[in-house]
């Protein structure tokens, strides 16, 4: 079974009436959903979103993984969640990962 991609999952919080939901209607509406796919980690986000828009969608990217794997590995998902928080802090100062 092949996983969901990000831009394909965020596509199905399209109707819901929070933060994350205008994320995936302006995804849809810019006709981003193959760039938004294209995110592997949470560095790949632009930082030069405006800042309430990357936070939120940092926040869609961490459910995203959550979400995406085995429900019942809760280590797994800790290292995932405390390893993209790592790469996207590090990249914010300018070093090399």
């Amino acid at each position: 079974m092949e996983k969901i991609k990000f831009g394909d999952w965020l596509e199905k919080f399209k109707d819901v009436d929070r933060p994350i939901g205008d994320l995936a209607k302006d995804m849809l509406k810019t006709d981003d959903v193959g760039k938004f796919n294209n995110f592997s980690n949470i560095a790949d986000i632009p930082r030069k979103w405006q800042f309430r828009v990357y936070d939120v969608a940092v926040e869609a990217f961490e459910y995203y993984l959550v979400d995406s794997v085995d429900k019942y590995d809760i280590e797994y998902i800790r290292k995932i969640v405390a390893n993209e928080k790592l790469i996207a802090n590090m990249k914010i100062i300018g070093k090399e990962i």
